[in-house]
């Protein structure tokens, strides 16, 4: 039996949240919820007092999709609180349509406008479009068993990484017991990133030519902590390359991190093949007798650093975190034998984890066969 397809519009309401402005933010009130909330739980809030229609207030279990810059499905399980601009509040149609299926099918589809959209530095959802978007729509029933299904493997999902959190906190112990992060404590050679570093710069300005293949164009989403996804990747064509190459080619050891909407994300360059980065990546090349690339990656990491990261990027609404901020980040410069003991004592939790991403890597490939198996017109 085939199913008929229906666009977004017709089987939910899609809400876009408010513009606060920072005049807008205070010490008390309910949590502006960001999309960098979305991404990352341990982001902090921005409040505020000001009062915004009843159906931009986000309540636990909410169905929410970002729709610029990042693009992404979440049921939210934060605090009761506020909608900023550019995430959708989705009210589904309970007669029409399962609330599970519906985040599913959402899930896909983002995921095919994604491989499409061919912006600049920021992906961008135009509204008409996408309620106008068509999803396959079966029987409230097979809705539910399908939703049932992807459940299952999403479940499979969330405990590889709980695994690879629990081995990121194992680094994270063995890093602190090596080095003193309060570098005024220390004896060590102490100075502005800026100091220690050979080039600090970020990724192409203009939009760039996309190709179907080619050479790999990483943006944000591509950053995660100490690793680099590639599950979603555009390219550009050699001679697009040979262009944004003049400005910013990343190199083995070279330190990436992402710099919009979602802030503060390391990892460290760790191939000889070449790629292309976007405006949402900032690389930063250590001066090779100053830091070793692994030890940066780590330094970087840690909660003081992310903190002075993110102060300059939540004074505005949309976050972002340019190079001025990123150059005056305030580092040391341990002894290398310091460096190299750490590396050596973290080499079999990097081992295991590495590991873990390729296992992830595969049951992604094993995802994505089933959701289109489920999720497409029969």
């Amino acid at each position: 039996m085939k199913h008929p397809q229906v666009p977004l519009g017709d089987i939910a309401d899609f809400i876009n949240g408010a513009a606060f402005k920072p005049e807008d933010w205070g010490e008390d009130g309910l949590p502006i919820i960001r999309i960098q909330n979305l991404t990352d739980s341990s982001k902090p809030f921005n409040y505020t007092k000001r009062q915004v229609p009843e159906e931009l207030v986000v309540n636990p279990g909410d169905l929410l999709v970002s729709w610029s810059a990042t693009l992404g499905v979440f049921q939210w399980n934060g605090p009761q609180g506020l909608l900023n601009q550019h995430i959708f509040r989705v009210l589904p149609d309970n007669e029409l349509v399962d609330a599970n299926y519906l985040r599913h099918a959402l899930e896909r589809a983002l995921d095919d406008m994604e491989r499409h959209l061919h912006g600049a530095t920021m992906k961008h959802v135009n509204r008409g479009e996408f309620l106008g978007t068509r999803i396959p729509l079966p029987p409230l029933e097979e809705q539910r068993r399908i939703a049932a299904i992807l459940d299952k493997v999403a479940s499979i999902h969330k405990t590889a990484g709980q695994a690879e959190a629990r081995i990121g906190q194992l680094e994270a112990s063995v890093f602190d017991r090596y080095f003193c992060i309060d570098s005024s404590q220390c004896s060590w050679e102490a100075g502005p990133l800026s100091a220690f570093c050979d080039l600090i710069t970020d990724g192409e300005h203009q939009t760039p030519e996309r190709t179907q293949a080619g050479i790999k164009l990483l943006s944000a989403k591509n950053i995660q902590n100490s690793k680099l996804d590639y599950g979603k990747v555009d390219y550009v064509p050699e001679h697009e390359f040979a262009r944004i190459s003049r400005r910013c080619a990343p190199r083995r050891g070279d330190i990436l991190i992402s710099c919009s909407g979602s802030i503060g994300r390391v990892a460290a360059y760790d191939s000889d093949e070449p790629v292309a980065l976007v405006r949402s990546v900032a690389l930063v090349r250590s001066k090779p007798n100053k830091l070793r690339p692994l030890f940066l990656e780590f330094l970087l990491r840690t909660p003081r650093m992310q903190a002075l990261m993110q102060r300059p990027a939540n004074a505005s609404s949309q976050a972002n975190l340019f190079q001025g901020p990123i150059k005056a980040l305030q580092v040391f410069s341990p002894t290398f034998a310091r460096q190299d003991a750490f590396a050596d004592e973290i080499g079999r939790p990097r081992n295991i984890n590495s590991n873990l991403d390729r296992r992830v890597a595969s049951l992604r490939e094993l995802t994505n066969s089933v959701s289109d198996q489920l999720l497409q017109s029969k």
